[in-house]
């Protein structure tokens, strides 16, 4: 993942586990769940956010108020790539698109089978649905092993 080569303020916040937040201009708002420690762990926030590509240079400090009781400063650590070209984001897109189709087979095939009992024919049509969408899955996928 890439970032822009700035510093930014980054904050701790508490809520069933701890999480880190940093506000990256191109992105938006990111976070990194650090755990699910009672006490903030400062050693576990800066390896998650090393992991996302950030480096915190500057001390974790305490805040008095607010939702955030820890604060410090990251910048990243990998300059900001090329954009992407379309035949990039269209791949994104494309295994996007594979994966929702995968979790709709999986849903499909989880609903068939508690209707199979009340109502075989809705069950057989989701089964034919599903089976529809798993061929439509292995023809793509044969057609992209050829490029």
């Amino acid at each position: 993942m890439t970032h822009e080569s700035v510093e930014l303020p980054v904050r701790a916040e508490y809520d069933l586990d701890w999480h880190v937040f940093l506000d990256q201009p191109e992105q938006g708002a990111l976070g990194y769940c650090t755990g699910a420690d009672e006490e903030f762990a400062p050693v576990a926030a800066a390896r998650v956010l090393a992991e996302g590509g950030w480096r915190v240079v500057g001390p974790w400090t305490e805040q008095p108020t607010g939702d955030a009781p820890y604060a410090a400063t990251a910048t990243a650590t990998t300059t900001t790539a090329a954009p992407a070209t379309d035949d990039e984001i269209r791949d994104r897109h494309i295994t996007d698109l594979r994966t929702a189709l995968e979790r709709a087979v999986q849903e499909l095939v989880f609903c068939a089978g508690w209707e199979a009992a009340a109502d075989p024919g809705q069950s057989a049509r989701l089964m034919g649905a599903a089976g529809e969408i798993e061929a439509v899955l292995a023809r793509t996928a044969l057609a992209d092993d050829r490029n």
